[in-house]
């Protein structure tokens, strides 16, 4: 078996949109699939976090804040190098990269536990910290220059404000709070059927990503080459990291996925809260057209082989 089997869904997904027999959920059922992943992730990580909090985690979790604002600034790098995007579309598509994909995450999950390798249980911790250096950088980076001065805050407060963050940091702090009991009792949903509706979830982003092939096709050679530059950029800033905190082999490959990976929920909501006119939909061509795609169905198991070179 070449794949894990939930990836054999994203897959689907996609030539089901290329085939013109869309599988595409509606919306409120996808809706609640994100919301549901989210909250399972944040509600195990929580839990867990219960148990290991230390001096250890907090010293680690200021590395992964800096891991963040590095990746946006070599995805900064790479993008002025290997583009001629406009400065402000630059930025944009780079806060994507400087965030994270919780679905991606999700899916590297399910592949670390299949192939049994141990991971730390606090690391949707990291996943919510990833979340905001990009952000605070790109919204620095779009006020200097412009005429009409924005709150820097603004985007902040909307990222806050937005599904996916709320929802995964007060998950997060249910799982603090709920001890062993509140992790019995719903444990039959929140655990036990992850995998099983990551499955849906890929099956609707292969259907996303199979819609905006067209757009891909406009400027093929550029997004595909500088999508997979950016991911093993970033792959290789979370090894780096991973290393340094100590992380192991399992907590490597997953940083080097979130590292990876790019945001197309988070960032572009809260940047479309205080930017609208900037182009957030190249920036999701990037992060869902080719990122997502590359990151499942070839990165995640390309870091997994990557990192048993350092473990």
């Amino acid at each position: 078996m070449f794949f894990d089997p939930i990836v054999y869904f994203f897959i689907i997904g996609i030539i089901s949109s290329v085939w013109g027999a869309s599988l595409h959920l509606p919306k409120a059922m996808y809706d609640t699939i994100s919301l549901y992943l989210l909250i399972a992730i944040g509600l195990k990580g929580g839990y867990e976090l219960a148990h290991w909090m230390s001096t250890t985690v907090i010293m680690q979790s200021i590395a992964v804040i800096l891991l963040g604002l590095a990746c946006i600034s070599i995805a900064l790098f790479i993008l002025k190098l290997l583009t001629k995007h406009p400065h402000r579309d630059v930025i944009v598509i780079a806060a994507h990269y400087g965030s994270v994909s919780v679905g991606t995450y999700a899916v590297a999950t399910s592949i670390v536990n299949s192939a049994g390798i141990l991971y730390e249980p606090y690391m949707p911790l990291f996943v919510a910290l990833l979340e905001f250096p990009a952000i605070i950088v790109a919204a620095l980076l779009l006020e200097y220059g412009e005429q009409e001065k924005h709150s820097i805050f603004e985007p902040l407060i909307a990222s806050l404000k937005s599904k996916s963050i709320f929802a995964l940091i007060t998950s997060i702090v249910i799982g603090l709070l709920m001890g062993q009991h509140g992790a019995n009792s719903i444990a039959p949903l929140f655990f036990d059927l992850f995998k099983g509706v990551l499955a849906f979830f890929l099956l609707q982003m292969g259907t996303i990503v199979g819609k905006k092939l067209p757009e891909i096709k406009k400027h093929l050679k550029e997004i595909i080459f500088t999508s997979i530059i950016l991911c093993l950029a970033g792959a290789i800033l979370g090894l780096f990291f991973a290393k340094l905190i100590g992380l192991s082999q399992g907590g490597c490959i997953l940083l080097m996925t979130l590292a990876a990976s790019a945001s197309y929920i988070a960032v572009p909501a809260s940047l479309e809260a205080s930017y609208p006119n900037d182009n957030i939909p190249l920036a999701l061509t990037y992060s869902l057209g080719a990122t997502l795609p590359f990151n499942i169905l070839i990165g995640i198991n390309l870091y997994v082989w990557l990192s048993g070179f350092f473990y």
